[in-house]
């Protein structure tokens, strides 16, 4: 994790201003997506986290598409899974995007 924080702090600089929101917050949390850390971690198999991860992403944009009370949880699950596909098909993988289209 450690050397996935560094790699954000190098890539992201702003998730500086997210840690300060949220510093002190009992509720505090930062959600950021797995393909960040898939292709920060060199050692990883990523194709195989993805080829995994898309299915359940996808189940879950699917099961909360028609829920606005958790829109924002959709379009995490809907834009990491589009992630996963991609990482999947740049590695060769045949693989459908499902929802993630």
């Amino acid at each position: 994790m450690r050397k996935y924080g560094d790699y954000m702090l190098q890539h992201s600089p702003w998730i500086l201003d997210n840690l300060k929101a949220v510093a002190g917050r009992p509720d505090g949390q930062i959600v950021t997506s797995l393909s960040s850390f898939l292709t920060a971690i060199k050692h990883l198999d990523a194709t195989n986290i993805a080829a995994q991860q898309l299915p359940v992403l996808n189940t879950f944009a699917e099961l909360t598409a028609t829920m606005p009370e958790v829109a924002a949880y959709n379009r995490n699950y809907a834009g990491w899974a589009r992630e996963m596909w991609y990482l999947l098909k740049l590695s060769g993988a045949q693989c459908e995007p499902g929802s993630a289209q």
